[in-house]
């Protein structure tokens, strides 16, 4: 079985395929789909992915207005709390995020009611997203506002992350973690319902993919891990907002 899950990693380390977030029985697709949900979400999907302020240069925005459409909402409160949530990335990165209700002038489409859960095309894949295949989806929040105010916070802020280049940053080349592999993939099997190859994946395999800044457990690109599946790191909590280091590294990639 050891070496089973060595062969895994190795496989997924050669790949370094970053595709997130996508029903058992979706295709997978070129475009680097990544995630930010809670636990109690993540048992209706199965997903794969990465990386904190890791980013990749070559999908950074070369605009300062990022556009948004809603696909499938109207509801002016909540489209107010995603704007409210998208200053504090503006105030870091000096993009303004607006709306449109033209999907052909957007740059990012949400949608909230076409399942898929929390996912988003990294930077400026939404781009070429959109000159391969129209007016495709760019980011999901599956029902997200029907989620209490911190969940839905977090998750905002998470997503939003990754729609201007961020990856995950567990998986950072920095990261000084120290895995214990069983009870990784004993505790991502039963609570995540993800297979070992999904783990190696999301959670145990560095991706070597753009640049890596000093690693960062507060970082709002991060998950919640319990201290019990590191050998050499404590309880990591889920964050609640931009950490001082996000705030800082951003400017790396938008000076």
């Amino acid at each position: 079985m050891r070496k089973l899950l060595i062969a895994g990693i190795s496989i997924v380390v050669a790949a370094g395929t970053v595709i997130c977030f996508m029903w058992q029985n979706k295709p997978v697709v070129s475009y680097q789909y990544l995630c930010g949900v809670p636990a109690n979400q993540i048992n209706d999907f199965y997903w794969s992915s990465p990386e904190k302020l890791v980013f990749d240069r070559n999908l950074r925005w070369n605009k300062k207005e990022l556009k948004i459409y809603f696909t499938d909402i109207y509801d002016q409160r909540t489209i107010s709390k995603i704007l409210n949530l998208a200053r504090k990335w503006t105030d870091v990165t000096g993009i303004v995020f607006t709306t449109t209700s033209d999907p052909e002038e957007s740059d990012i489409r949400i949608a909230f009611r076409q399942g898929g859960g929390y996912q988003s095309l990294v930077g400026s894949q939404a781009k070429l997203a959109k000159e391969t295949e129209g007016n495709k989806t760019t980011m999901f929040l599956s029902n997200l506002d029907q989620r209490g105010d911190e969940e839905f916070d977090r998750v905002v802020l998470h997503e939003l992350g990754h729609a201007i280049g961020l990856y995950h940053e567990l998986q950072s080349s920095n990261s000084p973690i120290q895995w214990d592999s069983l009870k990784v993939y004993a505790y991502f099997k039963r609570v995540y319902n993800w297979n070992t190859d999904m783990v190696n994946r999301q959670v145990m395999a560095p991706v070597r993919i753009g640049e890596s800044t000093t690693f960062d457990p507060l970082s709002i690109m991060i998950y919640a891990i319990p201290d019990t599946l590191m050998k050499n790191h404590p309880t990591i909590e889920w964050p609640s907002d931009l950490s001082v280091m996000d705030r800082t590294k951003i400017r790396l990639l938008y000076p």
